[in-house]
């Protein structure tokens, strides 16, 4: 089971796309307050009382478990990096979404707060960028997905 270079660049390059993706995502929703990927697309109780979330999901955690079958399936052997990555990612998230919601409680910063929760409009409710204990599940589903399916092709 050694590492390869070569998984590791097809990795970068999977996520360089996804940022592409998410930067012209992010700008749209910037330029016209709509956001593509948050209408509920479905709703898990026992998923919501599981992470203590709201039941609601949008294509976003959809995003999160293919990206991450994809990085399953063409670099397998990294899984533990990817998924490293995934962890560190939603606690960015819940840094931001912390940043913005004190900007926005604070009288002298309401206005950055308020530009700042523009930038960054609600997936859920308000809490667009607040890094989701679900999101860490939907990175490992599509994980074990892709490394799984990756195995079994390379069996055939």
């Amino acid at each position: 089971m050694a590492l390869s270079k070569q998984e590791l660049k097809r990795g970068a390059v999977v996520y360089a796309i996804t940022f592409a993706l998410c930067a012209i995502v992010t700008v749209l929703r910037y330029f016209s307050s709509v956001d593509i990927m948050s209408p509920t697309v479905f709703k898990s109780k026992l998923l919501a009382d599981l992470m203590g979330e709201s039941a609601a999901y949008s294509l976003w955690p959809i995003s999160h478990f293919v990206l991450y079958l994809v990085l399953g399936y063409v670099a397998p052997h990294w899984w533990w990096l990817w998924f490293c990555i995934g962890v560190a990612w939603e606690l960015f998230e819940y840094g931001c979404g912390q940043l913005v919601y004190n900007l926005k409680s604070n009288e002298g910063t309401s206005k950055l707060g308020k530009e700042a929760e523009r930038m960054f409009t609600p997936q859920y409710g308000d809490e667009w960028v607040s890094g989701r204990k679900s999101d860490i599940l939907f990175n490992a589903g599509g994980l074990i997905v892709g490394v799984v399916l990756s195995r079994l092709c390379a069996k055939n």
